[in-house]
């Protein structure tokens, strides 16, 4: 983002800002992936899971 106001380009700035959004996807993709993967199974409180 930086060098994209440096060199006054809107092209490398929206760029930066797409990249940005992807890998925060892949982020919160990655930690629903974790959470569906927990053991969230019945105990004793919860008995339907």
């Amino acid at each position: 983002m930086n060098n994209g106001v440096r060199a006054n380009s809107l092209a490398l700035m929206s760029n930066a800002f797409h990249e940005f959004c992807d890998c925060m996807g892949v982020l919160i993709g990655w930690i629903a992936s974790g959470i569906i993967q927990a053991d969230w199974g019945p105990n004793i409180k919860y008995t339907y899971g």
